[in-house]
């Protein structure tokens, strides 16, 4: 029926440091959970019409002004949340990158998303004490990573 909530297509890309021990992640804030805070890639909808891959590299030309060129798709994940008590339902295609200059410094800085300021920080790929979003991430990340080839980081 019209106007009635429905599941949403977005893409986010996991954009590795050169030494590929961390990933930038956008730091989001929902105070009706316990941590307050949490991690997700950068990323957002699909346009229709859009392959996913295409709208991956959008997303970080607009939030970071970088053109990715070697993306790999790490999978699609399937979640249903509550983020500031309202329900959400997305799928989401995941994808990888190397960032070689981000411009973001160790500790972090703000960026614009369509005009809006987003703070974006560096996350270790093993983990950090903000939970990841989506649920399922971490294990593709973990999964990639632990492929022998050029992407791994032994």
């Amino acid at each position: 029926m019209a106007g009635e909530p429905r599941p949403v297509v977005k893409v986010y890309t996991v954009l590795l440091d050169p030494g590929r021990r961390r990933h930038l992640v956008w730091r989001g804030e929902d105070e009706t959970t316990p941590e307050g805070a949490f991690h997700r890639p950068l990323g957002g909808h699909l346009e229709l019409g859009e392959h996913s891959r295409e709208g991956a590299v959008r997303e970080i030309e607009e939030e970071l002004g970088e053109k990715l060129e070697d993306v790999e798709l790490l999978g699609v994940l399937e979640t249903v949340f509550t983020f500031r008590r309202a329900l959400g339902h997305e799928v989401v295609f995941v994808y990888a990158a190397t960032l070689p200059d981000a411009g973001v410094p160790d500790a972090g800085a703000w960026r614009s998303d369509g005009g809006a300021p987003i703070w974006v920080e560096w996350r270790d790929v093993a983990g950090a004490p903000l939970p990841l979003h989506p649920e399922g991430l971490q294990e593709l990340v973990d999964r990639w990573l632990a492929r022998p080839g050029p992407h791994s980081h032994s």
